[in-house]
């Protein structure tokens, strides 16, 4: 729609972005999300790594001199898919006149929206790939949405990093929907070991096992009437290091103009990029290119290829 103008008023400056909380890659998820530049040709990123081989030391027959049994080193592939993507704003420039700015100010004011849409649209974009991986497995998700106590509590939580076993200590971020995350922060009034209560109550804070905590309310992490009817789940993550990496694998290319041949001129903004999704111990198996959300989001487009649930990105909880 157009801009609404005012006669002897003016404007703020202040800019209304997409609220979701977006700074989560890198530093921000203590490098379980993260966001490298690696640009690549193709659609397709493969990395070949050497698998685990079971029982390489074996007894010895102290006995015996005959041959022995060699064991070959197995490789396999992870394999991310690059995603291209594309923005387009255009105003006409009478419009942009009327309200007193230059087409520079204009400008700026459009790479800030840009800026922060992109951010948003990696990590839910990301965040659905990795839940999908996630559920590939029982090893690496529990589901207490049927339990009598169906919200995300600090009972649950010990059996979840269990899945990790001896290497629990990996899982170091925990990534929820605000939901979830406000329940844990409700079940820690009535815990009273070491005063946890209180701790929460005095400080605001959220006790989390010692591990980092950042919420964002991204739809890829609540699954539609996934209790009930009317009733939706919510998944939980909590993961390793390099659980996720997103490659900026195409340089971004943007072009500012103005658009001539229409009644009136327009000032364009467009542009396009391209990255690439990666999960770890996962491989993009479909051979759909530049994938909608619908196939990133369809367990048959992804395989774990990682031989331990211990070598993956990490595991998630669904509560109601």
């Amino acid at each position: 729609m157009s801009f609404q103008i005012y006669e002897d008023q003016f404007y703020s400056g202040m800019l209304e972005v997409e609220m979701q909380q977006a700074e989560l890659f890198n530093d921000g998820s203590q490098n379980t999300m993260r966001v490298i530049p690696r640009e690549h040709i193709g659609d397709f990123s493969k990395e070949a790594f050497f698998t685990e081989t079971a029982d390489i030391v074996t007894r010895r027959d102290i006995a015996s001199n005959s041959a022995g049994t060699a064991t070959e080193l197995a490789s396999d592939e992870l394999v991310g898919v690059k995603l291209y993507r594309r923005y387009q704003f255009d105003k006409k420039l009478t419009d942009i006149k009327r309200i007193g700015y230059t087409e520079e100010e204009y400008s700026f004011l459009v790479g800030q929206q840009i800026a922060r849409a992109r951010m948003v649209e990696m990590l839910n974009t990301g965040l659905l790939g990795l839940v999908t991986c996630l559920g590939l497995n029982a090893d690496n998700y529990s589901d207490i949405t049927g339990e009598s106590t169906n919200t995300l509590n600090y009972d649950s939580l010990p059996a979840l990093l269990a899945k990790f076993g001896d290497r629990s200590g990996d899982l170091r971020q925990i990534v929820g929907h605000s939901k979830p995350i406000h329940d844990l922060l409700g079940d820690s009034f009535n815990t009273e070991t070491d005063n946890v209560a209180g701790f929460s109550i005095n400080t605001g804070g959220i006790p989390t096992l010692n591990r980092g905590l950042a919420m964002t309310d991204s739809g890829s992490l609540v699954e539609e009437d996934g209790v009930e009817s009317g009733v939706d789940s919510y998944k939980t993550l909590v993961l390793s290091q390099n659980g996720l990496v997103l490659e900026q694998s195409e340089d971004e290319t943007v072009w500012g103009g103005q658009v001539d041949g229409l009644e009136n001129l327009v000032v364009r903004v467009q542009g396009e990029f391209g990255y690439t999704i990666k999960v770890k111990g996962f491989q993009y198996q479909s051979s759909t290119a530049n994938p909608n959300a619908a196939t990133l989001g369809t367990s048959g487009s992804w395989k774990q290829v990682a031989a331990d649930t211990k070598s993956t990105a990490g595991v998630y909880i669904e509560t109601a």
